[in-house]
């Protein structure tokens, strides 16, 4: 999976464990690992597994969702989301959650028995 570089440290520091992506259908299945990158021709800096997908609309969000995506609060939420997309918040539009958990960070071996 494909994360920007402002999200390495709260992925690996166990503060973002879910991603909203706009996506058509899920590129991912739960119970798999991926290696999570910030380009597509980027080394990884994780292995995640995706523990959780699913839909949701964004209006519906809590603030603990907010903080389970690195921010300290949903309105944090919001403005990092019309940055990130480049649109305006939409409470109304669809899009899918994965839920994930570090299992190995690079060149760290002692999370390769869950493998």
């Amino acid at each position: 999976m494909i994360f920007r570089k402002e999200f390495v440290k709260p992925i690996l520091e166990g503060k973002k464990t879910q991603s909203r992506r706009k996506w058509k259908k899920p590129l991912v299945k739960e119970g798999r690992i991926y290696k999570a990158r910030t380009s597509y021709t980027s080394d990884y800096f994780a292995e995640i597994l995706v523990n959780r997908v699913f839909k949701q609309k964004l209006g519906e969000m809590t603030e603990e969702d907010a903080k389970k995506e690195g921010c300290e609060s949903l309105e944090e939420f919001k403005r990092v989301w019309e940055r990130v997309t480049g649109e305006k918040w939409n409470p109304d539009e669809e899009v899918w959650v994965v839920e994930f958990s570090v299992v190995n960070r690079k060149n760290d071996d002692r999370s390769r028995e869950r493998e």
